[in-house]
Protein backbone atom coordinates (compact mmCIF):
# COMPACT_ATOMS: atom_id res chain seq x y z
CA UNK A 1 0.00 0.00 0.00
CA UNK A 2 1.15 3.97 -0.27
CA UNK A 3 2.20 3.66 3.49
CA UNK A 4 3.57 -0.03 3.84
CA UNK A 5 6.01 -1.98 1.39
CA UNK A 6 6.07 -5.81 1.20
CA UNK A 7 9.37 -7.82 -0.16
CA UNK A 8 8.93 -9.71 -1.37
CA UNK A 9 5.30 -10.52 -1.98
CA UNK A 10 5.71 -13.71 -2.22
CA UNK A 11 2.48 -14.61 -3.96
CA UNK A 12 2.86 -18.40 -4.23
CA UNK A 13 3.85 -21.75 -2.62
CA UNK A 14 7.31 -21.60 -4.58
CA UNK A 15 8.59 -18.19 -3.26
CA UNK A 16 7.78 -19.34 0.45
CA UNK A 17 9.65 -22.71 0.03
CA UNK A 18 12.47 -20.80 -1.49
CA UNK A 19 12.49 -18.03 1.06
CA UNK A 20 12.62 -20.58 3.93
CA UNK A 21 15.55 -22.92 2.15
CA UNK A 22 17.38 -19.76 1.46
CA UNK A 23 16.97 -18.27 5.25
CA UNK A 24 15.10 -15.08 4.48
CA UNK A 25 11.82 -13.28 5.40
CA UNK A 26 9.06 -11.24 4.25
CA UNK A 27 9.57 -7.91 4.87
CA UNK A 28 7.04 -4.97 5.90
CA UNK A 29 8.30 -2.17 5.95
CA UNK A 30 6.92 1.39 7.00
CA UNK A 31 7.51 3.78 4.40
CA UNK A 32 7.23 7.12 5.72
CA UNK A 33 10.22 7.50 8.53
CA UNK A 34 13.00 5.22 9.11
CA UNK A 35 12.00 2.43 11.98
CA UNK A 36 13.96 2.47 14.88
CA UNK A 37 11.83 -0.90 16.08
CA UNK A 38 11.34 -3.81 14.59
CA UNK A 39 9.20 -7.25 15.14
CA UNK A 40 10.90 -10.79 14.17
CA UNK A 41 7.26 -12.49 14.05
CA UNK A 42 7.48 -16.91 14.15
CA UNK A 43 4.57 -18.35 12.46
CA UNK A 44 2.46 -21.15 14.57
CA UNK A 45 3.12 -24.60 12.91
CA UNK A 46 1.95 -25.99 9.71
CA UNK A 47 0.56 -22.19 9.17
CA UNK A 48 1.87 -20.96 5.93
CA UNK A 49 3.59 -17.52 7.00
CA UNK A 50 1.43 -15.58 5.08
CA UNK A 51 -1.36 -15.88 7.06
CA UNK A 52 0.12 -13.40 9.50
CA UNK A 53 0.49 -10.24 6.82
CA UNK A 54 -2.66 -8.75 7.95
CA UNK A 55 -1.55 -8.38 11.73
CA UNK A 56 2.15 -7.61 9.98
CA UNK A 57 0.48 -5.03 7.89
CA UNK A 58 -1.08 -2.98 10.89
CA UNK A 59 1.71 -3.14 13.04
CA UNK A 60 3.84 -1.85 9.98
CA UNK A 61 1.18 1.22 9.54
CA UNK A 62 1.99 2.08 13.06
CA UNK A 63 6.25 2.92 12.08
CA UNK A 64 7.01 -0.65 13.21
CA UNK A 65 9.10 -2.68 10.86
CA UNK A 66 8.07 -6.30 10.85
CA UNK A 67 9.82 -9.65 9.35
CA UNK A 68 7.79 -12.88 8.95
CA UNK A 69 9.79 -16.21 8.60
CA UNK A 70 8.84 -18.75 6.82
CA UNK A 71 10.41 -21.98 8.45
CA UNK A 72 11.51 -25.42 6.79
CA UNK A 73 8.35 -27.74 7.40
CA UNK A 74 6.36 -24.61 8.64
CA UNK A 75 7.64 -25.17 11.72
CA UNK A 76 9.38 -22.95 13.58
CA UNK A 77 11.28 -25.18 15.91
CA UNK A 78 13.74 -26.17 13.02
CA UNK A 79 14.60 -22.91 12.26
CA UNK A 80 14.36 -20.96 15.68
CA UNK A 81 17.58 -19.49 15.75
CA UNK A 82 16.76 -17.41 12.36
CA UNK A 83 16.05 -14.48 14.12
CA UNK A 84 19.54 -13.36 14.41
CA UNK A 85 19.83 -13.45 10.40
CA UNK A 86 16.92 -11.21 10.17
CA UNK A 87 18.12 -8.76 12.59
CA UNK A 88 21.68 -8.40 10.96
CA UNK A 89 19.66 -7.60 7.85
CA UNK A 90 18.79 -4.16 9.17
CA UNK A 91 20.88 -2.55 11.56
CA UNK A 92 19.48 0.47 11.53
CA UNK A 93 16.89 -0.53 14.12
CA UNK A 94 17.88 -0.48 17.36
CA UNK A 95 15.17 -2.09 19.35
CA UNK A 96 14.32 -6.01 17.97
CA UNK A 97 10.89 -7.28 19.62
CA UNK A 98 10.49 -11.18 19.09
CA UNK A 99 6.69 -12.42 18.58
CA UNK A 100 5.33 -15.72 18.01
CA UNK A 101 2.04 -17.26 17.79
CA UNK A 102 1.15 -21.28 19.01
CA UNK A 103 4.46 -23.15 18.08
CA UNK A 104 6.61 -20.62 16.76
CA UNK A 105 5.86 -18.92 20.34
CA UNK A 106 7.65 -21.79 21.82
CA UNK A 107 9.97 -21.55 19.85
CA UNK A 108 10.31 -17.82 20.47
CA UNK A 109 11.03 -18.31 24.34
CA UNK A 110 13.27 -20.93 22.91
CA UNK A 111 15.35 -18.16 21.13
CA UNK A 112 14.66 -15.58 23.96
CA UNK A 113 16.92 -18.26 26.27
CA UNK A 114 20.02 -18.56 24.59
CA UNK A 115 19.66 -15.17 23.05
CA UNK A 116 18.19 -12.92 25.75
CA UNK A 117 20.43 -9.58 25.02
CA UNK A 118 19.75 -9.14 21.17
CA UNK A 119 15.72 -8.30 22.07
CA UNK A 120 14.19 -6.17 23.75
CA UNK A 121 11.04 -7.97 24.68
CA UNK A 122 9.22 -11.01 23.53
CA UNK A 123 5.80 -11.28 22.90
CA UNK A 124 3.18 -14.36 22.66
CA UNK A 125 0.68 -15.40 21.07
CA UNK A 126 -1.35 -18.19 21.87
CA UNK A 127 1.92 -19.55 22.90
CA UNK A 128 3.87 -20.53 26.02
CA UNK A 129 7.22 -21.53 26.81
CA UNK A 130 8.61 -25.55 26.81
CA UNK A 131 9.99 -27.35 30.19
CA UNK A 132 13.57 -27.23 28.51
CA UNK A 133 13.41 -23.62 28.11
CA UNK A 134 14.16 -20.89 31.37
CA UNK A 135 13.32 -17.61 31.63
CA UNK A 136 12.26 -17.29 35.28
CA UNK A 137 15.37 -15.22 36.34
CA UNK A 138 15.53 -12.97 33.28
CA UNK A 139 14.73 -9.62 33.45
CA UNK A 140 13.71 -9.67 29.58
CA UNK A 141 9.91 -7.92 29.18
CA UNK A 142 7.81 -10.14 27.94
CA UNK A 143 4.01 -9.82 27.45
CA UNK A 144 1.76 -13.41 26.64
CA UNK A 145 -1.93 -12.23 24.79
CA UNK A 146 -4.14 -15.56 24.90
CA UNK A 147 -7.76 -15.75 23.57
CA UNK A 148 -10.17 -16.85 26.41
CA UNK A 149 -12.19 -19.41 23.57
CA UNK A 150 -8.34 -20.96 22.94
CA UNK A 151 -9.11 -24.61 22.68
CA UNK A 152 -5.45 -25.55 21.60
CA UNK A 153 -3.28 -23.36 24.02
CA UNK A 154 -5.73 -23.38 26.74
CA UNK A 155 -5.67 -21.16 30.00
CA UNK A 156 -4.57 -24.09 32.25
CA UNK A 157 -1.31 -24.44 29.94
CA UNK A 158 -0.69 -20.47 30.25
CA UNK A 159 -1.14 -21.06 33.90
CA UNK A 160 1.45 -23.94 33.71
CA UNK A 161 3.78 -21.89 31.33
CA UNK A 162 4.42 -18.84 33.81
CA UNK A 163 7.16 -21.26 35.72
CA UNK A 164 9.25 -20.76 32.90
CA UNK A 165 8.91 -16.85 31.95
CA UNK A 166 10.00 -13.77 34.03
CA UNK A 167 8.07 -13.40 37.39
CA UNK A 168 7.05 -9.99 35.63
CA UNK A 169 5.94 -10.98 32.81
CA UNK A 170 2.57 -9.31 31.29
CA UNK A 171 -0.63 -11.60 30.52
CA UNK A 172 -3.19 -10.04 29.04
CA UNK A 173 -6.69 -12.60 28.23
CA UNK A 174 -8.60 -11.23 24.55
CA UNK A 175 -11.96 -12.03 26.01
CA UNK A 176 -13.59 -14.03 22.67
CA UNK A 177 -10.70 -14.20 20.87
CA UNK A 178 -9.49 -18.49 19.90
CA UNK A 179 -6.21 -19.77 18.57
CA UNK A 180 -6.77 -19.36 14.80
CA UNK A 181 -7.63 -16.32 15.00
CA UNK A 182 -4.13 -14.68 16.14
CA UNK A 183 -3.70 -15.58 11.93
CA UNK A 184 -6.03 -16.13 8.82
CA UNK A 185 -5.62 -19.85 7.89
CA UNK A 186 -9.26 -20.90 8.90
CA UNK A 187 -10.41 -23.15 11.30
CA UNK A 188 -8.47 -25.03 13.36
CA UNK A 189 -9.47 -28.40 14.78
CA UNK A 190 -9.80 -29.05 18.09
CA UNK A 191 -10.02 -24.88 18.59
CA UNK A 192 -13.46 -22.95 19.82
CA UNK A 193 -15.31 -21.19 17.90
CA UNK A 194 -14.58 -17.46 18.39
CA UNK A 195 -16.94 -15.10 20.18
CA UNK A 196 -15.53 -12.31 18.04
CA UNK A 197 -14.51 -11.70 14.68
CA UNK A 198 -11.02 -12.35 12.87
CA UNK A 199 -10.77 -8.29 12.26
CA UNK A 200 -11.83 -7.22 16.08
CA UNK A 201 -9.18 -10.09 17.47
CA UNK A 202 -6.63 -8.47 15.11
CA UNK A 203 -7.07 -5.20 16.11
CA UNK A 204 -7.00 -6.23 19.94
CA UNK A 205 -3.99 -8.48 20.11
CA UNK A 206 -1.63 -5.95 18.03
CA UNK A 207 -2.68 -2.77 19.84
CA UNK A 208 -1.53 -5.00 22.58
CA UNK A 209 1.52 -5.62 21.03
CA UNK A 210 2.04 -2.27 20.25
CA UNK A 211 1.10 -0.85 23.69
CA UNK A 212 3.91 -3.41 25.14
CA UNK A 213 6.55 -2.09 22.71
CA UNK A 214 6.08 1.89 23.65
CA UNK A 215 5.45 0.51 27.67
CA UNK A 216 9.07 -1.16 27.37
CA UNK A 217 10.86 1.45 25.53
CA UNK A 218 9.69 4.46 27.22
CA UNK A 219 11.48 4.66 30.18
CA UNK A 220 14.97 4.64 27.88
CA UNK A 221 13.24 7.78 25.84
CA UNK A 222 11.57 9.99 28.64
CA UNK A 223 12.89 11.68 31.25
CA UNK A 224 10.80 9.99 34.63
CA UNK A 225 8.93 13.26 36.39
CA UNK A 226 9.83 14.07 39.94
CA UNK A 227 6.30 13.49 40.83
CA UNK A 228 6.29 9.31 40.54
CA UNK A 229 9.47 9.06 42.41
CA UNK A 230 7.76 11.08 45.13
CA UNK A 231 4.91 8.61 44.85
CA UNK A 232 7.17 5.42 44.59
CA UNK A 233 8.22 6.42 48.15
CA UNK A 234 4.63 6.08 49.66
CA UNK A 235 5.00 2.59 48.34
CA UNK A 236 1.39 1.92 47.72
CA UNK A 237 1.19 1.54 43.36
CA UNK A 238 -1.25 4.03 43.30
CA UNK A 239 -0.22 4.94 39.79
CA UNK A 240 -0.12 1.15 38.72
CA UNK A 241 -3.65 0.36 39.93
CA UNK A 242 -4.75 3.78 38.55
CA UNK A 243 -3.74 2.83 34.98
CA UNK A 244 -4.58 -0.80 35.38
CA UNK A 245 -8.41 -0.10 36.25
CA UNK A 246 -8.18 2.26 32.75
CA UNK A 247 -7.12 -0.21 31.20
Amino acid sequence: TDDVTVSPECTDNTCVAELAANEQGIWFTPNDDPSTRGIVFYPGGGVDPRAYAPAAHLLAQTGVTVVIVPMPGNFAFNGYQRATRMMAERPEIQHWFLAGHSAGGASAVTYATESRSALSGLILLGAYGGQGDDLSQSDLPVVSIYGTFDGIVTLDEIETGKRVLPADTLYLPLAGANHAQFGYYGDQDGDNAADISAERQHSLFTGAMLHFIESTLSPEATTRHPGFTEAAALGNDWCKNAQRVIA
